[in-house]
């Protein structure tokens, strides 16, 4: 199971007898993983002993085998009159999204300029994945995230690899999304409770015409043409902007068939977004044998029953958290 500590003015507390219930969650856009915790706290009786929580206050997750799994800071508390108190508190990736800078990188790797995003907000770094492509990038008042993911979205494009970020304690690291593989194989045998299992074309492109800048067909096309030949012509238009480079951005538009699972099972703190696990779901054809990537997880504690329960949200293909931005290849 999990302890759940805090530091309310400078002391270390072991608040996990407080706790109803932990939620621990991620999310491929959220970014910063989070906790949601609900303690009880006694209003009328004196004699019951309380936790003091409030924001600012930093919280420790501790799994019994794998050890520290979370640490972050309380943003929001509410207390309400059935005796209940709520915080959530994120993790340092936050600072990332919450902070706003300018930029203008020129010949410079994403890893290189992920290291001076975190030097200048105080941010120590962990491991990042090296990508070895030069980037030119100008970057005009965004979020610190938004730039660093700028940087690694275009390295994509001719390292054909996912990249993802995501703390380690106090240390931003930046890993290749899917790359780690759990050893955990969701099963209705085993481990799975329940699940659901969607795809559509709702979003599909599989076709995109270039235009200039005067709205005139330049003869390019970006396309999918085994996405046409099964489900018809889906198309949509780019038009070029000197500042981008036009195939990177006209690739961007193609989607495919959507595929996607939610699945509630028996808890793994491994199992988080960014990792990959095999499904061997015996009554959905794609679902036999296969891998599939977590874009979103929530794991719930039940503190006084011991229950240890996840919800995953499983993709069929393993997507970054794509932005754009006014990059060039160098």
């Amino acid at each position: 199971m999990i302890k759940v500590y805090s530091n309310y003015f400078g002391g270390s507390t072991d608040i996990t007898r407080f706790c109803k219930t932990v939620k621990w969650s991620g999310d491929k856009s959220q970014v910063a993983r989070k906790i949601d915790v609900t303690l009880a706290y006694s209003i009328f009786d004196k004699n019951q002993p309380n936790t003091q929580i409030s924001p600012g206050t930093m919280v420790w997750l501790v799994d019994d085998v794998e050890g520290e799994i979370f640490r972050g800071i309380v943003f929001v508390r509410s207390l309400n009159s059935d005796q209940e108190l709520q915080f959530t508190a994120y993790d340092f990736l936050i600072y990332f999204l919450k902070s706003k800078a300018t930029y203008n990188f020129t010949n410079i790797t994403p890893e290189a300029a992920t290291i001076k995003v975190c030097e200048e907000v105080g941010v120590s770094v962990g491991h990042l994945e090296q990508t070895g492509v030069n980037i030119s990038l100008l970057a005009s008042n965004k979020t610190l995230y938004d730039i660093i993911m700028q940087a690694y979205t275009y390295a994509s494009f001719s390292t054909s690899k996912q990249y993802f970020l995501l703390m380690s304690g106090i240390s931003l690291n930046c890993i290749e999304k899917g790359k780690n593989l759990i050893d955990f194989t969701l099963d209705p045998n085993v481990n799975l409770i329940n699940s659901i299992y969607d795809d559509n074309i709702e979003q599909m492109i599989n076709k995109v015409k270039i235009y200039n800048d005067k709205k005139a067909f330049t003869g390019q096309v970006v396309e999918n043409t085994e996405w046409q030949k099964y489900y018809g012509i889906l198309q949509d238009t780019y038009t070029v902007n000197k500042d981008k480079n036009t195939q990177i951005e006209a690739s961007i538009l193609l989607k495919g068939m959507e595929q996607e699972v939610t699945a509630t099972a028996i808890g793994n703190v491994k199992v988080i977004t960014g990792t990959a696990v095999k499904t061997n779901i015996f009554y959905v054809s794609v679902l036999q044998n296969a891998t599939w990537f977590i874009d979103g997880d929530t794991h719930t504690w039940e503190i006084g029953t011991n229950k240890y329960t996840m919800q995953l949200n499983l993709k069929s293909q393993n997507i970054m958290d794509m932005k754009e931005g006014k990059v060039d290849g160098e």
